[in-house]
């Protein structure tokens, strides 16, 4: 197989957004979806704890906020930007593979997020004010996932974390072999807050992130426990994704986000307290589809009460990527702590606070209308 077969079909598809955005956008869900296979790599190969490996989420996402967090406030999105963070995605990915200690790892990884986070920030912000260039963006994430986690897992089964990272490098160049254009109506500096009810949402929306990242990046460790293999746990990342396929690419309005991201809670809550296969797999597709209901439409109210809607979206990439960086942390000193039932009744009660605060401006906005 090779890389010229998906550049071929992004081209017949004919997206609204650039193809070399998408192809970005694809590789940045594609290192997400091998977090869960790659934290059990990690403690075989590197003789660290769970606690410890989850550190290569919490480097890739803390990358991933830094660079949400300058290119919102002291970068312009350009082509030249994206080219480059491509190229450095695909060389750190790469370079991972053959990382001869932890800590040199740990380093690679947050550079690999510095470069994810500058190409979802400019893919975000290039589809701001376009509802069919933000549906594709929103749905390449659990389409990806849907091809990417079988394939890092069959990677990890052949061998091991190495074979994952290769993995990852080969989806980071495809990005490399297609165009790329951004709207230069975009290229402004950001503007600050001028609108009420937006703050509540991406508060509510890191809550979202930091209480799902805190039990999603120990769904494979969690899967070990209960007996199952990597293939049966690339499944369960597998369905996931495709139930988050048709939410996120539904065209229509999503009423009671805050109820979304509630049920996101109660998924996080029985993935870690319940010792049950068939729990397991039906947490991760509900998850997957109450998710992807949950986060558009979270975005399209921040657009809509919002003067400067392309800062807003680089501000929830920003705060949820920060939630990101608190989660996996909260979550290993928890679990090393206590157990993952404590783990998921914390990380429930977080997300079910970002709820209610999305749930409150959201119901403010409908009534309004």
């Amino acid at each position: 197989m090779t890389f010229a077969t998906p550049a071929r079909a992004l081209r017949r598809l004919k997206p609204a957004a650039s193809p070399g955005l998408l192809a970005s956008s694809a590789a940045v869900s594609a290192v997400f979806a091998a977090t869960a296979l790659a934290v059990p790599e990690v403690v075989v190969d590197y003789g660290v704890n769970t606690g410890a490996a989850a550190l290569i989420s919490t480097a890739q996402v803390g990358g991933f906020t830094v660079a949400n967090l300058l290119g919102g406030r002291r970068l312009v999105p350009s082509v030249k930007m994206a080219r480059w963070a491509g190229i450095t995605m695909f060389v750190a990915n790469a370079a991972s593979a053959i990382a001869p200690n932890y800590a040199s790892l740990i380093a690679l990884r947050g550079i690999t997020g510095i470069a994810m986070g500058l190409l979802t920030w400019i893919a975000w912000a290039d589809s701001a004010d376009d509802d069919n260039r933000r549906g594709e963006i929103a749905a390449l994430g659990p389409v990806t996932s849907v091809v990417a986690a079988p394939l890092i897992a069959l990677a990890s089964w052949w061998g091991g974390l190495d074979a994952i990272y290769l993995t990852l490098a080969g989806f980071s160049a495809v990005c490399l072999l297609l165009p790329l254009r951004v709207d230069p109506a975009i290229t402004r500096g950001r503007r600050p807050i001028e609108a009420r009810g937006v703050i509540p949402v991406l508060l509510g929306m890191g809550a979202l992130a930091l209480g799902g990242s805190a039990v999603f990046v120990f769904s494979g460790v969690i899967a070990d426990n209960l007996g199952m293999s990597t293939i049966a746990l690339s499944l369960a990342l597998s369905l996931n994704a495709i139930t988050g396929i048709p939410a996120a690419r539904y065209a229509g309005r999503r009423r009671m986000p805050g109820g979304f991201i509630a049920i996101t809670a109660l998924c996080a809550l029985a993935l870690a307290t319940v010792d049950s296969q068939v729990v397991f797999f039906a947490a991760m597709a509900l998850w997957g589809a109450a998710f992807w209901m949950a986060v558009p439409e979270a975005y399209t109210l921040l657009s809509e009460r919002s003067k400067h809607p392309a800062d807003r979206i680089g501000d929830a990439q920003a705060v949820m990527a920060l939630g990101r960086v608190i989660g996996p942390t909260v979550g290993g000193i928890l679990v090393a702590a206590g157990s993952f039932t404590v783990l998921g009744v914390a990380a429930a009660g977080i997300m079910l606070a970002g709820a209610i605060l999305v749930e409150i401006v959201a119901t403010s906005h409908r009534r309004r209308r």
